[in-house]
């Protein structure tokens, strides 16, 4: 299809449609219609992203959790570019492969089976899509004679189409232990000219003819680490079908790419490109940039964030990816941010995140564009010098050390190297990349383990999180066997109360808990931590250090545990939270929506909440935005907030609010938080309006006054407040009077003009200063004439090794400039101890740079002391840790001049 059949295109049945079709078929079926949950998985570290349907019902398989219904239906955002499931290098060659992808899917805890899943399967595709069942291919697990029968039985005319395979095609697993199945695969026969025309043509063949469609897992089996497999007593179906693939089929296309999901974005890139958009190979840009496009959108909407590590490596890049295909597009400038709105646009109303946190994501993407343009310019300079070169010596692979050169030397990541080599029809040396690299870690000394970001977690951790997570809910699950009553909690309106032991226990690491009926102590959640307080028991009192919440119980850690505990089961006790410290914290917590409203009013929309802590003595808040504050952005946010709690505006509290009335309302929400069915909402008259569960003051004016301690960065794209409120405010104020008394008494003045005398002070110093760092430069610039005038000859270039005392690496740098600009052939070495390293300065003069280079020589230095090194030919800097060997170093400088220059 070419581009101005594209562009025509009206689709048969709209992607929109096929989602809310399928939601609506299962309901009417009795299942439950389940929110995708968040691209970012929740208690799940075996994954760097959400990558299928069944991921937020693990618990629910694996008999951690019950869920109020037995039948569910979803439309999941997936996530595969890294770890096992990776197709990021497939992207945009292919037509089928992605990113990010929906996957619509069904699910029975325990309820139906095979025959119910096969018939819901066949009756929708045949029924509500109108799908020709002829060209439908189901296939079954070698050994799964039930499934077989069951579709014999739902759609007899498929017995000449039906396939049996092996474990590989058709057997599923969560991991080496645990859940597993078989599972039945529904293909889509494309026609024969999609075919290879070999006889055995069917299902599962290399050709592309056969689209899966839609794949049936039946979980009836628990397989141990012997590899024996148990019946399960209540199996289970997951079920997941791609939404882009069925758009295909459905809206008559050959590509996913040619759908309705994607067709907007493209259409877009040719308006902002100026060029047209092919089918073929020479579209493949535009189909990397769709793709991609989506994936950072949605992942950043759901909390995360590009960064060197991790889940953010892989959408750092994902994002670089993106940006080299925009290159090739001939746009140099950010670009990729100008396509959210499309996005958006188009997807909003179904995943409302796009447009609530629309500013946010073209902010994040226009930053990474920005910070990654020079680098890749660099970049793509140096392998149009050196590639070619390659190519025309015969060479089909790109050394290891030329890549480790790019990396190390000039920033160009390794991944984005070897895609760039493809373009010249060359591959890369990993195996002597990784060897360069490791030779650097040896130099340096460092400790560090070189491990992919896509790395797996390996399955002997898992199965410790297993074990862990079974074991910390071991005195839960006791109750919850017995039907003892959940842990009702009255601590919004009552600071104390008396309540009935359901139990007395230890948890897995010996710490003493009580468990009770009805509590006042409020269990850690959203940022706020738990509460302390006693418990009594005729008079005695046990103290509670802390409180935490498991299931739906409310667990009080004691200080102590007596022996008479035990035998307090069942009883009534007293319980009293510390009241002072409560109300702290209460003060802290209703501050941080505060100041999450001032955010947004002095920095923009894109501002929300990426965490928080609200502790007695301080609160912490966590929010998106890519630089610092400046001075007068925290003045502003810090004299907005103490204008509101001067007001003494009234906390309202919303309660059993429907979470899809909260949205409407506007309530914030935090990113990656799981809400139910029906939310509390904190009001702060027509100021500020969230979602929380927490625990708050009365009225703003009882927080007293607030203050910003610091502002900093902890990730890239997300910085941290720190701030105090009341008896913390109180404190602050009085030791920082305290303070300004003291030097006002050390400097003999007054405190009215004690920041005039420090003025005079500081004016003093820096003359002083001044002239110090005049005579260091007198003293080095001697002492390196000094050393030119003793310098040693090799083959005609004098060679200088010398330390300066200097005060920081530019004045090393400017020592240099001597050496640069010096008229006879000169290669020299500067270097001075600077915060307990070693600093590196190597120079070459212009006449000399035909036969040595800085950088050469900087690094033969530089790897003595335990470091590295590089930059210009002229102009090299470095370092190294072991300052000991600075002067054995240093007298070598000319037997290392001499080695480069035999070479």
């Amino acid at each position: 299809m070419d581009a101005e059949k594209l562009s025509k295109l009206e689709f048969f049945m709209k992607s929109a449609d096929i989602r809310e079709g399928f939601l609506k078929y299962f309901g009417a079926a009795g299942h439950t219609r389940v929110p995708s949950s968040s691209l970012i998985p929740q208690d799940d570290p075996s994954l760097l992203f959400t990558n299928a349907g069944m991921n937020q019902f693990k618990k629910v398989f694996l008999g951690l959790e019950v869920r109020p219904y037995k039948r569910a239906v979803s439309s999941q955002k997936c996530m595969r570019a890294g770890g096992k499931h990776n197709d990021l290098e497939n992207v945009g060659l292919t037509p089928r492969h992605h990113t990010f992808f929906e996957m619509l899917g069904n699910f029975s805890f325990g309820d139906y089976f095979k025959k119910e899943a096969v018939t819901f399967a066949w009756e929708y595709l045949t029924k509500q899509l109108n799908l020709p069942a002829g060209r439908l291919w189901p296939t079954v697990f070698t050994e799964d004679d039930e499934a077989e029968k069951h579709w014999l039985a739902v759609a007899p005319e498929t017995k000449s189409r039906l396939r049996r395979f092996g474990e590989a095609d058709n057997f599923w697993s969560m991991g080496e232990t645990g859940p597993c199945g078989p599972c039945s695969e529904i293909h889509y026969d494309r026609g024969e000219k999609y075919g290879c025309g070999k006889p055995d043509c069917g299902p599962n063949c290399e050709c592309g003819r056969f689209m899966e469609l839609w794949n049936l897992v039946f979980m009836q089996y628990n397989r141990d680490e012997s590899g024996k497999m148990t019946p399960l007593p209540k199996p289970s179906v997951d079920t997941g079908a791609g939404l882009e693939r069925l758009a295909s089929v459905l809206q008559g296309v050959e590509s996913n790419y040619d759908t309705d999901l994607f067709v907007p974005i493209i259409r877009q890139i040719e308006s902002l490109t100026g060029k047209k958009y092919s089918t073929g190979p020479d579209g493949v840009s535009f189909r990397v940039i769709a793709d991609h496009l989506r994936a950072l959108s949605f992942c950043f909407a759901d909390g995360a964030l590009p960064s060197n590590e991790g889940r953010g490596y892989v959408l750092r890049r994902i994002l670089r990816r993106a940006a080299r295909h925009a290159h090739l597009l001939g746009k140099k400038e950010p670009f990729i941010y100008r396509l959210v709105d499309t996005l958006a646009a188009e997807m909003g109303g179904v995943y409302p995140e796009l447009k609530a946190k629309k500013e946010h994501i073209k902010l994040v993407i226009e930053e990474e564009e920005k910070n990654f343009g020079v680098t890749l310019e660099n970049g793509l300079e140096l392998a149009a010098k050196e590639f070619p070169s390659l190519a025309k010596k015969g060479q089909k692979i790109v050394p290891g050390e030329l890549v480790f050169k790019f990396y190390d030397t000039y920033g160009f990541p390794a991944d984005l190297t070897e895609l760039v080599a493809r373009d010249y029809g060359l591959t890369v040396d990993w195996d002597g990349f990784e060897k360069e690299l490791e030779k650097q870690r040896e130099r340096s000394r460092k400790a560090s383990k070189f491990v992919s970001a896509e790395a797996t977690i390996p399955i002997e951790f898992l199965s410790t999180i297993q074990k862990d997570v079974q074991l910390h809910f071991e005195v839960v699950k006791q109750l919850q066997e017995k039907h003892a009553p959940s842990s009702k909690f009255i601590g919004y309106d009552h600071r104390e109360s008396k309540g009935k032991v359901l139990d007395i226990a230890k948890d897995e690491i010996g710490r003493p808990i009580v468990i009770f009926n009805v509590t006042p102590f409020y269990a850690e959640a959203g940022g706020q931590v738990g509460d302390t307080g006693k418990v009594i028991k005729n008079n005695e009192e046990l103290k509670v250090v802390d409180t935490q919440k498991k299931q739906d119980y409310i667990l009080l850690y004691l200080g102590s545990f007596p022996e008479y505990l035990k035998e307090l089961k069942g009883e009534e006790l007293s319980e009293e939270i510390d009241w002072k410290r409560r109300q702290e914290i209460m003060r802290n917590h209703t501050t941080t929506h505060l100041v999450h409203k001032a955010l947004r009013n002095v920095l923009g929309e894109h501002v929300h909440q990426a965490g928080s802590l609200v502790a007695p003595d301080r609160l912490r808040f966590d929010f998106t935005h890519f630089k610092p504050l400046s001075a007068e952005e925290l003045k502003r946010i810090e004299e907005e907030v103490n204008e509101k709690i001067l007001e003494s505006i009234l906390i309202e509290t919303l309660w059993d609010v429907p979470l899809e009335e909260a949205k409407k309302m506007g309530a914030m929400m935090l990113f990656g938080e799981k809400y139910g069915d029906r939310v509390r909402v904190i009001k702060i008259a027509d100021y500020s309006l969230e979602l929380c569960g927490g625990t708050h003051v009365a009225s703003t004016g009882q927080i007293g006054l607030f203050s910003i301690l610091s502002e900093s960065g902890i990730a890239s794209g997300v910085r941290r407040i720190e701030a105090v409120t009341g008896s913390g405010f109180l404190h602050l104020a009085k030791g920082e009077r305290q303070l300004l008394f003291s030097l006002a008494e050390k400097m003999k003045v007054p405190v009215e003009i004690l920041a005039h005398k420090v003025e005079e002070l500081l004016s003093s110093q820096k003359q002083l200063e001044k002239r110090l760092e005049e005579l260091k430069k007198e003293q080095s610039k001697e002492k390196l004439m000094l050393a030119l005038q003793n310098a040693a000859q090799i083959n005609g270039i004098k060679v200088v090794a010398t330390e300066l005392n200097v005060e920081n690496r530019q004045a090393l740098m400017d020592s240099a400039d001597l050496i640069v600009n010096a008229k006879e052939k000169i290669a020299g070495v500067l270097a001075a101890v600077l915060d307990s390293d070693v600093t590196l300065v190597a120079a070459i003069s212009r006449p000399a740079l035909e036969s040595i280079k800085a950088p050469d020589l900087v690094k033969e230095v530089a790897v003595r002391l335990g470091g590295t090194g590089g930059g210009r030919p002229h102009l090299a800097q470095g370092g190294g840790k072991n300052k000991e060997k600075l002067a054995e170093v240093l007298t070598d400088v000319p037997k290392m001049v001499e080695k480069l220059l035999s070479r």
